[in-house]
């Protein structure tokens, strides 16, 4: 019996160590802005290339493995994964096809996000890459005025 247990024990350190391994070339940052991602209301601010002005109003929220939010003219909503600082977009709900002026930013806004696979804060700014690239950036809804 304490064979089983030993193996049982060991199956679980082995998954627990692996599940969720750094990157050796990335530093890791605070638990506190680890967790800040979840529960915070994220304003879009800029996709990566700044080029492009974000849409007006466009947000996400992160919960529990779900994310909701607005793209600029439709609902967004789906499961994200994440890991450390690995992070993606796995599944979006149906939404609402609303025309806009913003329709185009829309678009590029969720193409981004099923792009993306990790995530960085820095100096209070959401930045979510793919690979080194930054593909979206946001801040929180606290520290922006909106109207």
């Amino acid at each position: 019996m304490w064979k089983y247990v030993r193996v049982t024990a060991a199956i679980v350190a082995m998954t627990i160590v692996s599940g969720c391994a750094l990157k050796p070339d990335r530093a890791p940052v605070p638990v506190e802005a680890v967790r800040s991602i979840e529960g915070v209301k994220w304003i879009l601010t800029g996709f990566g290339d700044h080029r492009i002005k974000a849409p007006e109003k466009a947000w996400i929220e992160l919960k529990d493995g779900r994310y909701v939010g607005f793209a600029g003219c439709n609902s967004l909503s789906g499961r994200y994964e994440r890991c450390g600082h690995e992070l993606r977009f796995v599944r979006e709900d149906p939404h609402t096809m609303i025309a806009c002026k913003d329709i185009d930013k829309d678009t590029l806004f969720r193409k981004r996000l099923r792009e993306v696979n990790r995530y960085d804060i820095h100096d209070g700014m959401l930045v979510m890459e793919k690979g080194k690239e930054r593909v979206l950036l946001f801040l929180p809804a606290s520290s922006i005025s909106i109207r």
